[in-house]
């Protein structure tokens, strides 16, 4: 079985591993009604010890153009040889049958202009017909074409050409500008504020950017239209889940800045403006421990729920010496109870050197929000 960094490039076609059939159910026509052809994991496995197994005149199993090399009025020369059959796994677990290609220099540069992109198999005798399903179990012959019998297979080279060479319909290749004398005659394309970029440049761009893209996923792409689609929902499940948790911290923030406005006296809440209001929540939206912060403020300053005590003996009133005498929630405007105070000690902080996150926790170690009740 071969591995994933062994497949063929795409965008610069050599000698390598490139897919010979795509595996599942096909609906063909071979001339006896319509049927299904059915590339299953046991057909594969028979297609590669069959292929391996043999020896041929050539260095190969020769590859041709449309099958032409069948009548022998018409060109019978090599584009390839196809040397050994092997099998590969897909990200998905589906096994595919892949096979080593040396390209002659004619089959070469039919691949870089582009003439043929895609590939087809024969299996003649080596094929088995029961209740309309057909079952290969031997490859009698490969080609290039450009109308697969089988759709849905990698192809030989990438099908499109230079961004700036053709236009989007897709039809005839764009007639190039006449340059003035001195400048380079390197194709370009524009970008949406009409800067003008080499074409090579953006091309070697777009390839690092999906390159680094399919890093970060941790994703082998194979060129196949199921492999895109596959990237194409893990970035949704990847946008559905970062929305899911703005949307709960979000939540949180409007959850915590309402328990916080509710506590303050109308004095208080009338300083409290809607101006105020938005930068408090942006703050906390940006820092998850500035929230965890203010949300343990929060709760430490909630009284605790009042529990029906049997009737005792009332003591005799005393001053309280060095404590709170009362429980009411502390003026949030004032002193080291004031979310204004916590973000200028913050600010101080970090103006002398230290990380937003430890700040915040020296804010709030310091009693910054946090009451201390002593």
């Amino acid at each position: 079985m071969i591995a994933t960094k062994q497949i063929n490039d795409l965008s610069r076609p050599a000698n390598g591993w490139f897919h010979v059939e795509k595996s599942g159910d096909h609906d063909v026509d071979y001339g006896e009604g319509p049927a299904v052809l059915r590339v299953d994991e046991q057909a594969i496995q028979d297609m590669v010890d069959d292929f391996n197994a043999r020896t041929f005149d050539g260095p190969g199993m020769l590859i041709d153009g449309d099958h032409l090399s069948h009548d022998l009025s018409r060109d019978t020369r090599a584009l390839g040889w196809l040397k050994r059959l092997d099998t590969y796994r897909d990200p998905s677990g589906t096994l595919e049958l892949y096979g080593f290609i040396e390209w002659t220099p004619r089959g070469l540069k039919m691949l870089q202009d582009k003439e043929y992109t895609q590939s087809s198999t024969e299996y003649g005798e080596g094929m088995t017909l029961t209740d309309g399903v057909y079952r290969p179990s031997r490859l009698t012959g490969f080609a290039l074409t450009n109308r697969p019998r089988i759709k849905g297979k990698r192809p030989l080279v990438n099908r499109q050409t230079s961004p700036a060479s053709v236009d989007e319909a897709g039809g005839d290749p764009k007639p190039q500008k006449p340059r003035e004398e001195g400048k380079t005659t390197q194709n370009t394309i524009m970008d949406n504020d009409n800067r003008e970029y080499p074409s090579e440049e953006m091309d070697k761009a777009q390839r690092a950017l999906f390159d680094s893209l399919l890093d970060k996923l941790d994703v082998e792409f194979d060129g196949t239209d199921d492999m895109s689609r596959a990237i194409l929902g893990r970035l949704d499940e990847l946008l559905s889940l970062e929305k899911r948790e703005k949307d709960h911290v979000n939540a949180e923030v409007d959850d915590a800045v309402s328990t916080y406005e509710n506590a303050l006296d109308e004095e208080e809440r009338e300083e409290f403006t809607e101006e105020r209001r938005e930068e408090l929540k942006n703050s906390l939206r940006e820092s998850p421990a500035a929230l965890n912060a203010f949300i343990r403020a929060l709760n430490r300053q909630a009284p605790a729920p009042k529990q029906e005590q049997p009737e005792q003996k009332k003591l005799p009133q005393r001053t309280p010496l060095n404590r709170r005498a009362t429980l009411n929630p502390p003026d949030p405007f004032r002193k080291k109870e004031s979310i204004d105070a916590f973000n200028n000690r913050v600010n101080e902080l970090m103006k002398g050197g230290m990380k937003r996150y430890d700040a915040y926790q020296k804010a709030t170690d310091e009693g910054f929000i946090v009451v201390n009740e002593r």
